[in-house]
């Protein structure tokens, strides 16, 4: 039955848990956005655009590859223990990311 079902309950959120695993009082709500949205030429043109006023890195009209590994940032920094895996982020937008960049010319 579907009000069994993981996306039926907490209103379709995720309840909380302490570090045992036991309930707490908050539910969290996540949702993906921009997914469909292709990073075309008005995308870019927006990108330059507002990098003429805002930090670049920061604004979301960004390259899809680089809006992926901010994300992963933020969503690895929001767990405990996040600084042993922000080197092997480091290392693989050094490496792999890199690599895909120079391979399609994206810098």
């Amino acid at each position: 039955e579907l009000r069994h079902s993981i996306f039926y309950r907490e209103d379709g959120g995720i309840l909380s848990t302490d570090r045992n695993d036991s309930p707490m009082q908050l539910i969290y709500y996540l949702g993906v956005i921009d997914i469909l949205t292709p990073y075309n030429f008005v995308k870019r043109t927006e990108h330059v655009v507002k990098s003429l006023v805002h930090d670049g890195s920061q604004i979301s009209a960004i390259n899809p590859r680089k809006y992926g590994l901010r994300f992963l940032r933020f969503m690895v920094r929001s767990l405990d223990g996040y600084e042993d895996v922000l080197p092997l982020l480091d290392e693989f937008e050094q490496t792999t990311y890199g690599a895909i960049c120079r391979e399609h010319r994206l810098f």
